[in-house]
């Protein structure tokens, strides 16, 4: 199934290559999809635009993108608010229950 939504979405090559900006201080040639699929998720979600949104969800699906956000200790207290509230995420998001150990997720003072 995974390949053929890759074939039916115009995804022949892998999404770090399609949005090689995104994986500026890695190499984009490097990250596997389903590998790095945490990495991904995350970047993407992170910094992605309209169209790598776009194009993550039609990618992963939204159940995948959720189980990351939810797992992930590596997102910005701020994106993890935002996704919970754009998706209506009822789950425990971790980042959000464990702000101190991301350093991410602290204020500037």
């Amino acid at each position: 199934m995974f390949v053929c939504i890759q074939e039916c979405y115009g995804f022949g090559m892998e999404f770090a290559g399609k949005y090689s900006s995104l994986f500026w201080d890695v190499d984009p040639a490097q990250v596997e999809n389903e590998r790095h699929a945490t990495f991904i998720i995350e970047r993407t979600l992170e910094r992605g635009g309209i169209q790598a949104i776009r194009d993550l969800f039609l990618f992963y699906g939204k159940a995948r993108v959720v189980a990351v956000i939810c797992a992930s200790r590596r997102i910005t207290r701020k994106t993890a608010l935002f996704w919970k509230s754009y998706l209506d995420i009822t789950e425990p998001i971790r980042c959000l229950q464990s702000e101190a150990r991301n350093p991410l997720s602290q204020r500037w003072e």
